[in-house]
């Protein structure tokens, strides 16, 4: 998969995922899925349509993108996250999130599970196993 495919997964998956969020908790939601598909040596469209992963994609739905202007800030947030690694920032790691608008999963109790820090309504965790 090349660069440009790659990052536009993780655009489209913001947009569904943290379109509301302020713009550092969506760069923070992309440093997640680069660092799941590098630790778990998969591309990033694996890592996003992998079942139970994210809930916008779950049972292979496609939804549309209705709002162009909120999609163009999670492009501008996907460039962001790649210049933040470019200069060796990763998000700590972070490789879970959960929205706050929902109770706390099972995973995120586990005692591997580090708690690294709250952006807007998303929760970010690394998994230290």
């Amino acid at each position: 998969m090349d660069f440009f495919t790659a990052y536009f997964w993780i655009a489209v998956c913001l947009y569904h995922e943290a379109r509301g969020e302020p713009q550092e908790g969506k760069v923070a939601v992309a440093h997640v899925i680069q660092n799941r598909a590098l630790r778990r040596r998969l591309t990033v469209e694996q890592v996003i349509i992998q079942d139970k992963q994210f809930s916008w994609y779950n049972g292979g739905r496609r939804p549309p993108i209705t709002n162009y202007d909120a999609f163009i800030n999670c492009i501008r947030a996907v460039a962001s996250m790649a210049m933040q690694r470019l200069s060796g920032k990763n998000m700590f790691g972070a490789d879970h999130y959960y929205s706050t608008d929902i109770d706390a999963p099972s995973w995120a109790k586990h005692s591997k599970m580090q708690f690294l820090e709250q952006i807007g309504k998303h929760r970010f965790f690394r998994w230290d196993g």
